[in-house]
């Protein structure tokens, strides 16, 4: 079974590694170099894609947690028009980002 990269336990894993370090560079005031990749191509169509699969949904979660300017606000706009959506799947990933999106989880860090 052939896997995209989000939704592949490797995959998924070393993209989350990969936001974490952006957000380790902001906080040391470094460059960051991965974030603003992934703003590049995200997309509505991509993003529901992404929030199909359980591991894809905890990359979504990584970007709502992203410290690198602007990108939690941008996924959050992309992510509206799937509220409904995301209330009504079964995924831990799911709940996990109807979480970041009401406060439970983000508390503190500036949207």
């Amino acid at each position: 079974e052939e896997h995209h990269l989000v939704s592949h336990p490797c995959g998924h894993w070393t993209l989350r590694q990969l936001l974490a370090y952006d957000n380790e560079q902001v906080d040391n005031g470094g460059k960051v170099y991965f974030a603003p990749l992934i703003m590049e191509k995200l997309n509505p169509s991509r993003l529901k894609a992404w929030v199909e699969s359980n591991r894809g949904s905890f990359v979504v979660c990584s970007l709502l947690q992203s410290k690198v300017p602007g990108v939690c606000r941008r996924v959050t706009e992309l992510l509206r028009p799937l509220v409904d959506h995301l209330r009504s799947g079964s995924l831990k990933g799911q709940e996990a980002i109807l979480a970041e999106l009401n406060g439970t989880r983000a508390a503190g860090r500036p949207r």
